[in-house]
């Protein structure tokens, strides 16, 4: 620590102390030459480092520093010099930044005071910060340590980029570093590639996302989860619109695509999320396609993209009456059946139309009466060490409690059919009477809610009681010790007995490190398949309305794996034959996912079914 009124290069004059860590101290002083305010910050070294890394690390730091230096840009506060001298522990020579001084407050400050602030204001910085980040990396220096604490608004308010981050001279291979770091601030802000000591390669994306880290704080006023909690419990993260319903769709989807964990996903260059901000509905327009057709057992489904109204003259004097009528309604069940029921009449849908999803149909609604999104956010589940997330769910609004009769599915090929292949083993046939295939037995409660597995009267019955969406899953350990299978047929009987209609409840297929498949089923009328890798999940089939589940009954689901190819049955009705060779072996398991529960929600399963080559 620096004690006050020291001159450090016979210029700099230390006045007060601002704050101070183990890594480093900052404080507030004076240019003797220059007769301003000057920012000192002081780099201290490891105690017990050695004189050679010590060097090259005061070598690394000398060079960083010079391209700090070079940086001259409005929207960027200057590094005006740098040196290496003796500090106040004794001879040994600590390194020093000299910044520039800029009245104003920091995003930090601005956000406890305001909450959450106007977007706007929020979208202006930004785009002026993307100037002073293109300037940046132009010059070949990432910022490396984006956060609200590093972001100045000045008093006309104008945003700067402050707090660059500069080599240590701490040993970055010693745990204790990145203690030391923690300390000094939070990693919430901080790309995956950034977590934890085994750094991988950092460049600009890395701060792209920690900018869209820092602008999701603005918006919404709460923290981001970090880059680590994302990854292991997905669908906790909630998107920007159900924080803040004011943030418009183009500012949310340019702020969420700079947060994508995997780093090909997010805007590749500061310049690229510029123009993005500045052309938002031209740039989500291009840049966000609408996914690939599903490819149901009735025959394909066509996509339609985001429904948007089409204006017909009757149409605008119902959707008139329409409002009034949600009015009179207050947004109720009987509210958005009167409007489905006017939208009807108008002809928003051509008959005949397979409603693809009930979100769709929402967001239809949503979209002409001018519904706020945040009136039904998106909840989605997590994971623990026992639990996964599971697909995300579309929003819970029971607008639709009985599906629009669909064609029937297509006749079931006799080699499809819902026995096993001939020659395969039955390994398993799980009644429930006793656990003697060691599932998952157990009173779990955390962050997230309570859960209850227990083998009871026959049956394998799951108790979920959220008050957030959930998802949990649990893995079958065989008898014989060979629990990842590549081919099988498995089969299990399902049923929700409560809780949200849109629960969905299935099977976990090919579980490994952090990689699986679901099939799920939901009692309104919906089946999916999908696969949880590399931070996302990956839609095979997509949530597909079907006549075959039977709501509040049991309902039968089986797959068979072959390689790559799946064949997906409920009800011993043939749903889908697909091709995915995303995992090629794995354990088996039983998943569920739901929305926040009011009470109990309760499934259960039963008749277990495996077989093997």
């Amino acid at each position: 620590m620096l004690s006050l009124s020291k001159v450090l290069k016979a210029r700099y004059r230390v006045d007060r102390m601002l704050d101070i860590g183990a890594l480093e101290g900052h404080y507030g002083g004076w240019d003797l030459e220059k007769n301003e305010p000057v920012l000192i910050k002081e780099l201290l070294p490891q105690p017990d480092l050695d004189p050679e890394t010590l060097e090259t690390l005061r070598t690394s730091f000398e060079r960083d520093a010079v391209g700090l230096t070079r940086l001259h840009h409005p929207h960027i506060v200057h590094v005006l010099d740098h040196f290496c001298a003796p500090g106040d522990r004794g001879p040994e020579l600590n390194a020093y930044l000299i910044e520039e001084v800029v009245p104003g407050q920091t995003l930090t400050e601005l956000i406890q005071r305001e909450g959450t602030i106007r977007e706007s204001r929020v979208t202006a910085w930004a785009e002026q910060l993307l100037e002073g980040l293109t300037h940046a990396h132009q010059q070949g220096v990432c910022h490396r340590d984006i956060k609200p604490d590093n972001i100045l608004i000045t008093p006309d308010d104008r945003a700067m980029l402050t707090g660059f981050e500069i080599v240590a001279l701490w040993n970055p291979l010693d745990p204790r570093t990145w203690t030391a770091k923690r300390v000094m601030g939070t990693p919430d802000y901080a790309p995956p590639e950034c977590w934890g000591m085994k750094m991988t390669h950092v460049d600009a994306r890395s701060d792209i996302y920690s900018l869209g880290a820092s602008l999701y704080h603005a918006l919404t006023g709460e923290q981001p989860l970090t880059a680590g909690e994302r990854t292991s419990n997905p669908y906790r993260f909630l998107q920007v619109k159900a924080l803040n319903p004011k943030v418009s769709g183009e500012t949310r989807d340019v702020v969420m695509k700079a947060m994508e964990l995997p780093r090909d996903k997010r805007f590749q260059s500061a310049g690229e999320m510029a123009k993005a901000l500045r052309h938002k509905s031209e740039y989500v327009l291009s840049a966000s396609p609408p996914p690939a057709a599903i490819w149901p057992a009735y025959g394909p489904r066509r996509w339609t993209g985001q429904r948007k109204p089409r204006l017909r003259p009757l149409l605008v004097f119902v959707l008139l009456l329409a409002v009034a009528g949600l009015g009179m309604a207050g947004l109720n069940q009987s509210g958005f059946d009167w409007v489905r029921g006017a939208l009807a009449l108008a002809g928003g849908r051509e008959n005949g139309d397979p409603v693809a999803d009930p979100s769709d149909e929402t967001e239809f609604l949503l979209e002409i009466v001018g519904v706020a999104e945040s009136a039904f956010p998106v909840a989605t589940p997590v994971s623990s060490v026992v639990e996964a997330p599971s697909p995300p769910q579309p929003e819970e609004v029971d607008v639709v409690d009985t599906p629009a009769p669909l064609p029937s599915p297509t006749p079931v090929p006799v080699d499809l059919a819902h026995a096993p292949p001939s020659g395969w083993q039955n390994v398993l046939d799980e009644t429930f009477a006793d656990n003697r295939s060691g599932w998952l037995v157990s009173d779990h409660e955390d962050d997230w809610g309570t859960i209850s597995r227990q083998v009871t009267g026959g049956t394998y019955r799951w108790t979920v009681n959220a008050p957030q969406a959930v998802g949990r899953w649990s893995t079958l350990n065989l008898l014989n010790g060979e629990s990842a299978l590549g081919d099988f047929y498995v089969a299990v009987d399902a049923r929700r007995e409560s809780g949200p209609l849109a629960a969905a409840y299935g099977l976990l297929l090919r579980q490994t490190d952090g990689l699986y498949y679901v099939f799920n089923v939901r009692d309104d009328g919906h089946y999916q398949f999908s696969l949880w890798a590399g931070y996302e999940w990956r839609p095979i089939i997509d949530w597909t309305q079907t006549t075959i589940v039977r709501q509040g009954e049991v309902n039968r689901l089986a797959v068979r794996a072959e390689g790559s190819g799946f064949t997906l049955l409920i009800n011993d009705q043939w749903m889908a034959q697909i091709e995915d060779d995303g995992i090629e072996q794995g354990r088996i398991g039983l998943s569920i996912s739901t929305a926040a529960t009011q009470g109990d929600a309760v499934f259960i399963f039963d008749n277990f079914t495996l077989w093997t080559p």
